[in-house]
């Protein structure tokens, strides 16, 4: 099974109810599940066991996902394998208060655009306030598909002391299976809608006794969803790694990874007069168009015990390049961008064991991006015909970071911690753009530094063997950039107050998470257009204006083993926000006639008020030792703006600022719901699984874009099915 969504304007208390019923997905600060494989061995098999505690690295150290003092989801690699689950969407459906903004990038060719308790990246040349870390590399560019997993990791909220500027949101970790030293072939493959082919294959193998290699292939090709073929998929993605361990203090993990997709673009669909999207995705630009996109990585991660102290080292070089041709949104666009980017990060901490807990470590980024787009505006859809391109940009942008961090926990009682820690970045940006807009030539030279200095301060107290509570108080920040006509914008910084409740109870089989955020942004990133001065009536692209705002909100995860056969999973979460001032926008251009838009005390874009996610799974045995695994999830969340525009608050012709919003920027309320039935030999060497995705075939607007006839919405997949084979050798 996997994910997908449905539009729900109201939710009666049944249907809440009915929610609860559920796939076993490992929710934020509960515990991954695997229906396959949930339980630990208990004295007695008739009764329910322990659910299954995972230990996750989330703060650079292992602990156990029940003892880590902050909000992190856990979704098992096998789970993920066991729903055939390969995009963002499907895999990270189940986590709190977390919104695809876009499945990947496609105008700047990086990772996929994550929103976490509000907070995202809706314009160009900020940077992402959700980190996308892939064996400990953060992820520049777009190899956006999950494979041969052991796990995944998702932090929720701001992680400025270790992860640094651009996980404002919070980070999410992408672990691999590392290579062992046995002998190990993997294989799935997945048939279904959409002419869907969808085939893995893993192969592990030892090479000597202090060497062994491991490599994966992964297959996606599937027809486009809508009307004209948008939104196919045609990829592939391999991974090479090796592990070297000459000794037991030095361990070398180093690969390589490539990534080729090529489409016709993301699923787009012009909006009706009510701002709602057809039922049917349809998209009228002319066939044609193409996307290309090539990435790969190169990485080693080193680690080596000195006794009292563990070194880390990682360093990682990617490029990205993407190649875009009559693609969709406003007529015709050809291009492209080259993205290089080098990074490295070289840690010491103490031994695990120590009673006094630290870690330090530099950081280093440089990142290299030309982006060449031109483009122009269609005539006649129907004869393909094309006004001259109006728009010619050239931009180059090369952004360095240089941090040092460190934290340390200490105890102040047997039961009772405290962390204190401290990161000093600088950014420096250097950006050059040409543009020939409407037969307008315009230069731009920009140059812009930062220095930002980040912490964090947090208790944390065992209550007894089982429950943990803590409470934090941490910085984190964006750095500023450049937006459209070399338009300058600010940084973005946040202080963020949370507090946090862990427990399991009846002998490990009921884990409950709650946990109470509060934060005030000095400045709060968001897209504002920029209106060609030469001709007032043309958006030639967006900056950023840096809004105060707050946050708040409460969550609460829970998992339960109710019998031995069945697991349930329910997380609610509840999420309020407001700008807290006004802000303005310059309709003719970056000099003249700036206009107020009337954004203080309103919700900004992502914050849905109420979201839910839930899930249930009941194993049939068989007497041959055979099982069958029938689950159902269901996720809802309530209305939300899905873009900022000034059309959702009001401006100077509405001092009052009452207005109604544009409801092609409002997505209404939605549920969505999957089913999963798994046939597992009782060795678990094969396993065969029919899945539906978006059961009710529900479509939604993950964003809105000027289109060339109007307002385009970029939309969820629609109801998807098909069969998984799994086998292991």
């Amino acid at each position: 099974m996997a994910s997908r969504r449905t539009p729900l304007p109201r939710l009666n208390p049944i249907a809440l109810a009915a929610l609860c019923l559920g796939h076993p997905i490992a929710f934020a600060q509960t515990t991954a599940v695997n229906p396959a494989a949930q339980s630990t061995p208990a004295a007695d098999a008739s009764q329910p066991q322990a659910l299954q505690e995972i230990v996750v690295t989330s703060e650079r150290q292992s602990s156990r996902q029940l003892k880590a003092p902050l909000a992190v989801s856990v979704i098992s690699g096998s789970d993920i394998q066991q729903k055939g689950a390969t995009t963002f969407q499907q895999v990270l459906q189940s986590v709190p208060a977390l919104i695809i903004q876009k499945p990947d990038d496609t105008e700047q060719g990086g990772p996929p655009v994550i929103a976490i308790r509000g907070l995202g990246a809706d314009s160009t040349g900020t940077q992402p306030a959700t980190a996308i870390y892939e064996d400990g590399v953060l992820v520049t560019g777009s190899n956006s598909f999950f494979y041969d997993l052991s796990r995944v990791e998702v932090l929720r909220g701001p992680q400025g002391t270790l992860y640094g500027q651009g996980a404002t949101g919070g980070a999410v970790n992408v672990i691999h299976k590392d290579p062992t030293h046995d002998f190990g072939v993997d294989t799935q493959l997945e048939i279904g809608n959409y002419n869907n082919l969808h085939t893995t294959v893993a192969v592990n193998t030892p090479v000597t006794d202090s060497l062994a290699m491991r490599f994966a292939v992964n297959q996606v090709k599937h027809d486009g969803y809508n009307s004209n073929g948008y939104g196919a998929a045609d990829l592939i993605n391999t991974r090479l790694t090796g592990l070297f361990e000459p000794n037991k203090n030095l361990s070398v993990l180093f690969g390589g990874v490539y990534f080729h997709s090529k489409n016709r673009g993301e699923i787009e669909t012009p909006l009706k007069a009510d701002g709602s999207i057809s039922s049917n995705l349809y998209q009228p630009d002319p066939a044609g168009g193409s996307k290309a996109l090539d990435y790969s990585r190169y990485f080693a991660n080193v680690r080596y015990n000195a006794g009292p102290f563990q070194i880390t080292w990682i360093p990682a070089v990617q490029d990205n390049q993407l190649d875009l041709n009559a693609y969709g949104g406003p007529g015709i666009q050809v291009g492209g961008k080259t993205d290089r980017t080098h990074t490295e990060e070289f840690r010491i901490s103490n031994a695990p064991d120590s009673n006094i807990k630290w870690v330090a470590g530099v950081y280093y980024l440089d990142n290299k991006n030309h982006n060449v787009f031109h483009g122009g505006f269609p005539i006649d859809y129907a004869t393909r015909t094309y006004t001259p391109l109006l728009i010619n940009v050239d931009q180059a942008e090369h952004r360095t970071a240089t941090a040092v961090f460190g934290e340390t926990t200490i105890p102040l009682s047997s039961d009772v911690r405290m962390t204190a820690g401290l990161r000093q970045q600088k950014t420096s940006i250097s950006y050059q753009e040409s543009d020939v807009n409407f037969g307008a030539p315009t230069n731009y030279d920009v140059n812009l530094n930062y220095n930002r200095s980040d912490y964090r301060i947090r208790l944390d107290a065992d209550l007894d063997k089982n429950s943990l509570v803590y409470g934090s108080v941490s910085t984190a920040a964006r750095p500023g950039g450049v937006g459209a006509n070399g338009t300058k914008f600010g940084p973005e910084g946040v202080t963020a107050i949370e507090a946090g409740y862990k427990t399991k109870m009846a002998d490990g089989r009921v884990q409950l998470s709650l946990s109470a955020y509060n934060y005030d942004y000095s400045g709060f990133q968001s897209p504002v257009p920029v209106v060609d001065p030469n001709n007032p009536g043309a958006i030639v692209g967006w900056t950023v204006s840096v809004i105060p705002a707050k946050f708040r909100g409460l969550e609460m995860e829970l998992a339960a083993k109710l019998t031995k056969d069945d697991v349930l999973t329910f997380a609610p979460a509840w999420e309020q926000a407001e700008y807290t001032q006004n802000y303005t926008i310059s309709p003719n251009g970056p000099v003249p006639a700036l206009v107020t838009v009337y954004s203080k005390g309103k919700t900004p874009p992502h914050v849905p008020k109420w979201s839910l996610s839930s899930s249930f799974a009941h194993t049939f045995h068989i007497d041959n030792g055979d099982k069958v695994v029938a689950s159902l999830s269901g996720k809802y969340q309530s209305q939300q703006y899905n873009t900022l525009d000034s059309s959702l608050y009001g401006t100077a012709a509405d001092a009052a600022g009452t207005v109604t919003p544009n409801p092609a920027y409002v997505t209404k309320a939605y549920a969505l719901f999957d089913g999963l039935l798994t046939y597992a030999r009782g060795d678990g060497d094969w396993s065969v699984s029919g899945y539906v995705r978006n059961m009710t075939n529900t479509h939604y607007k993950l964003n809105v874009i000027p289109g060339a006839a109007g307002l385009v919405a970029r939309t969820n997949d629609p109801r998807t099915f098909g069969v998984i084979v799994s086998k292991q050798f």
